[in-house]
């Protein structure tokens, strides 16, 4: 077993611990926000996975997450900790 899968099979018994959720379900969550009048898409979840997101400094946060069967699992406590990565980020960045 290589140090990547170790990681992987880690964080997916981690997920299962905290109460996995597709991208899909992710998407629809009530207090996720909003964009364009309607809820993110679950390829926009994938995306965060994937991409991340850059911040206004060039760094990439991005949604701790893995494959389980071919579809992106994550929890409801890893978006949380993304969207703080993002404010925390960003306001070390103001100070400068």
């Amino acid at each position: 077993m290589t140090g990547q899968q170790a990681t992987n099979e880690s964080l997916v018994r981690q997920l299962a611990t905290e109460g996995m959720i597709t991208a899909a379900t992710a998407a629809r969550l009530p207090w996720l926000p909003r964009t364009r009048g309607g809820p993110p898409s679950a390829a926009t979840v994938a995306r965060w996975h994937t991409e991340g997101v850059e911040l206004p400094d060039g760094r990439r946060v991005k949604l701790e997450a893995a494959r389980l069967n071919g579809k992106v699992i994550t929890s409801e406590a890893r978006l949380l900790a993304f969207f703080e990565r993002q404010q925390v980020a960003e306001l070390a960045g103001a100070g400068d």
